[in-house]
């Protein structure tokens, strides 16, 4: 990152990259390992209470998870001194078997993995949904 804190270019193209293979890699292929490889080998996905964290775990999150679609608005974006960024992203996800809505906001900690960025660390924040 720049010392002034500025997104260097090229970067919002990688975060929107990773945040578009999260939903594809779950909603339209269901491929948890590609999935998992999203979080590098120490990346943790907190939700609610609970830190998942280890390929082993992400990909079996993933493999468990509902079927669905999600919605991604574009993210705030902040660089951080240790050359990563932090995002934080309205979402939407509909379940594709009920239709149900669930709303709320992924907080991010992205690093930078070679040529592509990662999620360091995401928490989900839901805020409503439609099933209870």
């Amino acid at each position: 990152m720049q010392a002034d804190g500025a997104i260097p270019d090229g970067t919002v193209s990688l975060v929107m990259a990773l945040f578009a293979d999260y939903g594809r890699h779950l909603d339209l292929e269901r491929d948890p390992d590609a999935w998992a490889e999203l979080f590098g080998t120490d990346g943790v996905l907190v939700v609610g209470d609970r830190e998942i964290s280890g390929a082993a775990k992400l990909r079996k999150f993933a493999a468990g998870s509902i079927p669905g679609v999600h919605v991604q608005a574009v993210p705030l974006l902040r660089a951080r001194p240790d050359g990563g960024l932090d995002a934080i992203t309205s979402f939407i996800f509909m379940t594709t078997e009920t239709k149900d809505l669930r709303s709320g906001y992924y907080t991010d900690q992205l690093a930078r993995q070679g040529d592509r960025l990662i999620f360091a660390r995401r928490r989900i924040q839901l805020l409503a949904r439609t099933d209870g």
